[in-house]
């Protein structure tokens, strides 16, 4: 079997005491492995190096056959202390919580639940959840990604007998899932090995080639996609008449449609987006369709005002204004449910909105208008605001 994590020499100290003294250790992929010890031995301490939560002082981790780094995080789950669960929430509404910020399917929810047998709890609220179950349910979050390594940091504490039984079992019949199948190559008797090497590199060569184009094609289509769906977003959401005449003229801007006014002066475009006042007085303003998204995000805001707009989901730029003063959760909580209102999330119950600052959005070269990418966020989960 290959090593999907291995460790030389990990240590780890705390103001000059030694928590944990060189740690090598070799796992097996679709293995399960337990690391045994009195409290204190320092087996916390381990997993939270390897999953990134504590920096080593010193020694080395690989993860599937490289240096670890941050973005390995994509490929393990982890249950480290207690399950970080929203006790308020349904299970199957917290793993929608992760799937959301994830950007997976909703079929993925489906899935975990039944892996950890949790499909039956229907609308029972997880604070409501025996020990056992809020443990399988921790479990289902760190399945959602399908990681390749599950790290699970002593997930019988509490249970009784029949609880850890059946969490070992869980345990046990997860490397049994099914994983990558074999790839068998396929040679011609009637060529060298050196002729048969060459001619599987040349096909190789030629596949890879043609999933590089098919990538950037899939990856123009959904840019293109992610347009047309805020642009009929907007349109829906238009209530006069003046607002679909401005789409229109974007779309004739963008060359989707044909101008009719052919020799005459372009009109400039009127700016007129929906205001608002949050519990703190802070003003708040909302696009209602992409050139006033441009123009709010790129051209009015200042660089600490924040910006907001629905995770993964067409919808309106919106901003509040701080002029200098600090919002209060409940001012964020305002705005966010505004973006979250005019967005394809408006219909959910609970809507995810990204939060940061308007110096860290940015157009790319060539991008349509409305189209921005942004870092340095925080998501709120909050009700989306429907307009009466």
């Amino acid at each position: 079997m290959s090593i999907i994590l291995k460790t030389t020499n990990l240590c780890k100290s705390f103001n000059g005491q030694t928590a944990v003294n060189n740690i090598s250790l070799n796992i097996e992929r679709n293995s399960v492995y337990g690391l045994l010890g009195p409290n204190g031995a320092g087996k916390s301490t381990t997993l939270k190096m390897i999953t990134g939560i504590l920096r080593p002082t010193s020694g080395s981790i690989e993860f599937d056959g490289h240096a670890w780094k941050r973005s390995d995080l994509n490929h393990i789950g982890a249950l480290i202390e207690m399950p970080p669960l929203y006790e308020n929430l349904t299970a199957y509404e917290n793993l929608k919580v992760r799937t959301t910020i994830l950007g997976l399917t909703d079929k993925r929810i489906d899935e975990v639940l039944q892996i950890v047998r949790l499909t039956e709890t229907g609308k029972k609220r997880a604070g409501q959840f025996s020990l056992g179950m809020k443990q399988r349910l921790g479990i289902a979050v760190a399945l959602l990604n399908n990681p390749k390594l599950l790290i699970l940091d002593e997930p019988t504490n509490g249970l009784d007998p029949i609880g850890i039984e059946e969490l070992r079992e869980l345990i046990r019949s997860f490397p049994a899932k099914p994983g990558l199948e074999p790839i068998t190559l396929e040679l011609d008797r009637d060529l060298t090995a050196q002729q048969n090497a060459q001619r599987l590199y040349k096909e190789y060569t030629r596949m890879k080639n043609a999933e590089e184009a098919l990538v950037r094609q899939i990856d123009s289509g959904r840019q293109e996609l992610e347009y047309v769906q805020s642009v009929l977003l907007a349109l829906q959401q238009a209530r006069e008449v003046k607002e679909v005449a401005a789409i229109r003229e974007e779309l004739v801007e963008s060359g989707y449609l044909r101008s009719n006014q052919k020799g005459q002066r372009k009109k400039k475009a009127v700016f007129h987006p929906r205001e608002y006042t949050s519990p703190g007085g802070f003003r708040v303003l909302c696009g209602r369709n992409n050139r006033e998204n441009d123009e709010l995000t790129l051209h009015m805001a200042a660089k600490n005002d924040l910006w907001f707009h629905s995770h993964l989901a067409p919808g309106s730029h919106v901003i509040l204004f701080t002029e200098g003063r600090e919002p209060e959760a409940a001012d964020l909580e305002f705005a966010a449910s505004i973006a979250a209102g005019h967005s394809k999330l408006a219909g959910q119950s609970l809507a995810a909105v990204d939060c940061t600052k308007a110096r860290y959005v940015k157009k790319p070269s060539g991008a349509k208008p409305g189209m921005v990418i942004y870092t340095d966020y925080k998501t709120l989960f909050v009700r989306p605001r429907l307009e009466e």
